[in-house]
This record gives structure tokens, C-alpha cells and sequence, in this order.
């Protein structure tokens, strides 16, 4: 049976000393301290409510850390109380629970209801005192103290049995298993958790997704790594509506630089806009501008756009964004010829541009078309040859010249042509059933 995990955050329980258990602190103990003598309150299945740890002197006691939502904690209840009956004179359960008295008592009343049995062992409720002393990090948790007051073990469920309390009785200590650090984390459940350090740092953050605000100073722009040790991360820092779904329903590429992005909105100025330079960030410093980023894990690198895309319904839901095909006037990258002579010698994948060169190296076709349609503002230019191996091509000629670009491709036998032809188009809407509740610019 699995251990169950506990939730919170052991830095929030407050540690309490002796005669009364919430006047000073004691320090975690571990194996070969003597249990102090408290005196514990909130003591259910007791003659008293309060209870003093001497009162059972010259017995082995074991503490058990419960709550009524942990299957193993409730498996052991019969079983415990069995055990207690069994060896009450050498032996004493204390049963301890940091939920309230309430809850814990309407649950032994069911169990007593359903089992048909009356629970014999001391139940400490609404407890700061002994978890203060005995951190843990799994339930249930069992702490082993002899005849002496010596802490001798911590363990869990399976070692609480009658063979090994017979033996432990006679001075034979259970074998002690490893048991894991308690580290303590300070965590403000108001706040976001890792952010700012809360709740510490994560050796590795398996997947996440986040938006934010505009962040002054951050820079402009969207980001995808993608590897087979550390999956994908999609990073867009300080864009637009816009161009969040563009990244989202063009898988990353498809649409980028609002190429065949149509919107059918009543206030387009909330999406996109034409300026430049500080007065465009000074437009998206007034309330359209995010930042969101992204990461899934190796397993779920292809689900990772179809997840950005259920993001920005969920966090910008007064749009609807969905891919149509509409006929355009189009530049299409075409073979002249079924020779390969584009065909890479592997290597490195890298992409090299700028405004009258193009290098690739190991890499593929979409990388030109790409390239080419953010520099061709009245064209979209798709890639009409099907190759989907990866290529190696170098051109000397400036993209926005398409006479220039046609001369270098002909040594691959490669050519663009226009041509009307239906293409993926990127349709931004105002939702019709939108409500008013907003985020920034928006509605939600």
C-alpha cells in the first residue's frame, strides 16, 4: 500500500514545550533524545483532556500521525486498537491528528458505528505540539519510544504489528529504514508557489504554464526551445494578444508576423497595431500586453501547442480564434526537377539570416517560406514541394526580392511562383457570448 503524502508545509506548525504544550519551543527530536514530559491538550479517549507524557512512565509508547483522509491511517485504527488492548500493561498508543476535534470525532464516531467496536486508544487532536517535535513528510507516521523515554525508531505502517511490538517489549528494536529529510520550506499560500523563491526552489519543474502582465525592461519577443532531455518551452515575453495566438495556433511558426491573420473584431487596436519603437511599447504598457510561457515535459512535446491553445481561450475567452482556409494570392516554393540537390549533409541544424543572406544547414524548407513571408507583407508564401527531409541551402540575394531569390534557388532546382491557391488563415473574432468580467484589455 502507498505511503500517503502530506500537503502542508511543515514550517507553518508552531513548536510548544512543556507544562503547557503552547507556552515555548522545543527542538525536532531524532533517535536517542528523551521524549520531554508535556503535558498535551485536546486529548479525546482519555479519562481527561489533557494528558502528561509521565503519566505513562516505565510503558513503551508509540505516537501514531494520522488524519481521516490517509487509507492506511484508517486501515490501522482496529488494528490499534487490538494491539493496545493486547499490551496495555507494557504499552501505550497515542494517536495525533493536526485536524480539528470536530472532524476527527465524527469520523471515529462512523468507524465505531460501521466495525462495531469502541476505540480505546488517546486521540490528540487539532495537535502543534508533538508534529513540532516529530516533523514528517508522509502519513501515517509511527515514532517508537521504550520503556526509558529514549526515541529509538521512526517508522511506517508496516512495522506495527504484534511480532514486532512483542519483541520490541522484550528490547529487540524494529529495524530502522531509512527515513527522508524533513526540510523545512517556507511557503505563503497568499502568493504563487516557486515564484520569488516561495516554497522554495524545484530541482527540476516538470511542466507549467503562466501569464502575466506587461513587464517593463523585459525583451520583446517569443522563444521555443525544444530538446529530448528537457521537452518544450514556449516563452513569449511582452506580446500582444495577437501575437500570443498567433504562436498558439501556428504551432509556433505558421503565422508569425501576422501573416494571413484576419481580424473580424469591432476594436482591433486591443490586438495588434502598426507602431514602432517605444510608442509600441508604450501600447502594450497600457494593458494588452503579456507575457505567457509554457513548458511540457519530453512525453507531451505534442500536446504542447494544442495546450496554449485551450490558454488562450481560457484566459482571453471574449475571442475566438480558429484556422480556415481562404483563397489568396500566394508565392509558392516548387521543384523543377526530382533531384535532390537540396538534400542535407547533416550536421549541426542552424539558421542564419539577414537582410541579403540566407544559410541553412540541416535544417528544413518551412525556415525560407517562413523567412520569406515576414518579408513579403502582400503574399503568403507557402511551401508546395512536400519535401520533408531537411535541407542545406545557401543564398546570396535579399528576400524581398523574389527575381533575385529565384536566380540562387535555381542551383537547387527550386523556384517560387505566385499562384492563387487557398491557405491557412488565422481568424481573430469577438466572442458573441463574451461577458464583461476582464483581465487588462479584456473581458473574462
Amino acid at each position: 500500500m502507498k505511503k500517503m503524502i502530506l500537503n502542508s508545509v511543515l514550517a507553518t506548525l508552531c513548536l510548544f514545550s512543556s507544562a503547557s504544550a503552547q507556552d515555548s519551543p522545543n527542538s525536532p527530536l531524532t533517535i536517542g533524545d528523551r521524549l520531554p514530559d508535556l503535558t498535551i491538550t485536546n486529548v479525546q479517549h482519555y479519562k481527561t483532556p489533557t494528558l502528561k507524557l509521565s503519566a505513562f512512565k516505565g510503558k513503551a509508547i508509540i505516537i501514531d500521525f494520522w488524519a481521516t483522509w490517509c487509507a492506511p491511517c484508517v486501515k490501522m485504527v482496529p488494528k490499534m486498537d487490538s494491539l493496545q488492548t493486547k499490551y496495555a500493561d507494557q504499552l501505550q498508543f497515542i494517536s495525533v491528528s493536526t485536524q480539528p476535534a470536530a472532524t476527527v470525532n465524527a469520523f471515529y464516531k462512523r468507524i465505531e458505528q460501521q466495525q462495531k467496536f469502541q476505540i480505546t486508544v488517546p486521540s490528540v487532536t487539532d495537535d502543534r505540539a508533538l508534529s513540532a517535535l516529530f516533523p514528517y513528510q508522509y502519513l501515517p507516521h509511527y515514532v517508537w519510544i521504550n520503556k526509558k523515554g529514549i526515541v529509538t525508531n521512526f517508522s511506517s505502517f508496516e512495522q506495527v504489528d504484534d511480532e514486532t511490538i512483542a519483541a520490541y517489549l522484550k528490547g529487540i528494536n524494529p529495524e530502522q529504514k531509512e527515513m527522508p529529510e524533513v526540510t523545512e520550506v517556507i511557503y505563503d499560500k497568499s502568493k504563487p508557489l516557486f515564484l520569488g523563491g516561495n516554497g522554495g526552489e524545484p530541482n527540476k519543474l516538470f511542466a507549467h504554464s503562466f501569464l502575466s502582465d506587461y513587464m517593463p525592461g523585459l525583451e520583446v519577443g517569443t522563444t521555443v526551445k525544444v530538446d529530448s532531455i528537457n521537452g518544450i518551452k514556449i516563452s513569449a515575453r511582452n506580446q500582444s494578444i495577437s501575437q500570443l495566438m498567433e504562436t498558439a495556433y501556428g504551432n509556433g511558426m505558421k503565422f508569425m508576423g501576422e501573416h494571413n491573420v484576419i481580424y473580424e473584431v469591432k476594436d482591433k487596436i486591443k490586438l495588434t497595431t502598426e507602431l514602432y519603437g517605444q510608442p509600441y511599447l508604450n501600447w502594450l504598457q497600457s494593458g494588452v500586453g503579456y507575457c505567457y510561457e509554457l513548458h511540457f515535459p519530453p512525453a507531451l512535446i505534442d500536446s504542447a501547442y494544442h495546450r496554449m491553445r485551450q490558454d488562450m481561450e481560457l484566459y482571453f475567452p471574449q475571442y475566438q480564434a480558429r484556422v480556415e482556409k481562404r483563397a489568396t494570392k500566394c508565392l509558392v516554393l516548387k521543384r523543377t526537377s526530382g533531384i535532390e540537390k537540396f538534400k542535407s549533409k547533416g550536421g549541426g541544424a542552424s539558421v542564419e539570416i539577414d537582410p541579403v543572406h540566407v544559410k541553412i544547414r540541416n535544417s528544413f524548407l518551412f525556415q525560407l517560406t517562413m523567412q520569406m513571408g515576414m518579408r513579403n507583407a502582400d503574399l503568403t508564401v507557402v511551401d508546395g514541394t512536400g519535401y520533408q527531409g531537411r535541407v542545406d541551402l545557401d543564398i546570396d540575394a535579399a528576400l524581398n526580392n523574389i527575381d533575385a531569390i529565384n536566380k540562387e534557388l535555381a542551383k537547387y532546382d527550386l523556384r517560387f511562383e505566385q499562384e492563387e491557391r487557398k491557405a491557412d488563415f488565422l481568424i481573430i473574432r469577438d466572442h458573441p457570448a463574451a461577458v464583461t468580467n476582464t483581465i487588462k484589455g479584456g473581458t473574462r
